[in-house]
């Protein structure tokens, strides 16, 4: 399994993503077992002889804009250099039409949006639009996710739902690692950046262990 993604209980497969129990598949197409090693050969001398074979795939092959990505979550901001040097193109979330034609269509606005989601009439909410503002793509309510939020007596969210995703991303500890102290013990310890929280205290885990024991 070489240059596969999400791939599980399968063998001898190139540049597949998310089969389940296949063999000899080449960018997720069957073939015959003499056919797969034919081809697979002429592909890895093809990517020797430019250098790519072991590397990673270059960040031109990017499907997402870098700005919503998980790499701009959990690592450090990258340079503009270093985009560069990764061939990594940040680009507009709505190209080439990404959430279809919308020329026709009207957005609402998001501040129009009531906090409490029983004024709604559901029927009526679940044919609007309403742009974000941090992905440039419109969004709407699914009826039965209206439903929820008066049943739940929820306020609805005003932002996009990958917008809401991003932003638990951002809870996340980053892989990016400092040296520092236990504040309890002022033991040196190393530990994870985090972006939402930048100066969360911090223990060593002996410490941590005694603070959940403590507190019950």
């Amino acid at each position: 399994m070489e240059y596969c993604v999400e791939c599980q209980d399968c063998e001898d497969c190139f540049g597949c993503f998310a089969l389940r129990h296949k063999k000899f598949h080449i960018f997720n197409k069957p073939y015959l077992e003499d056919e797969y090693w034919l081809l697979l050969d002429q592909i890895k001398t093809a990517m020797l002889d430019k250098g790519e074979y072991g590397r990673y795939f270059s960040g031109k092959f990017f499907h997402t804009p870098h700005d919503m990505s998980n790499g701009s979550t959990i690592y450090e901001d990258f340079t503009k250099h270093e985009l560069d040097y990764l061939q990594i193109h940040d680009f507009d979330h709505s190209l080439d039409g990404a959430y279809g034609d919308w020329s026709e269509k009207k957005f609402d606005e998001v501040s129009n949006i009531p906090d409490d989601s029983l004024m709604i009439d559901i029927n009526l909410f679940k044919i609007k639009a309403f742009q974000c503002p941090f992905t440039h793509r419109p969004f709407t309510y699914q009826p039965i996710e209206l439903e929820l939020y008066q049943v739940m007596k929820l306020p609805l969210p005003r932002e996009h739902f990958i917008k809401r995703v991003f932003d638990l991303w951002r809870e996340l500890n980053m892989n990016v690692y400092n040296n520092g102290t236990c504040q309890k013990c002022e033991k040196d310890i190393i530990f994870a950046k985090n972006r939402l929280y930048p100066h969360r205290k911090l223990y060593c885990q002996s410490c941590y262990l005694l603070y959940l024991e403590n507190q019950g």
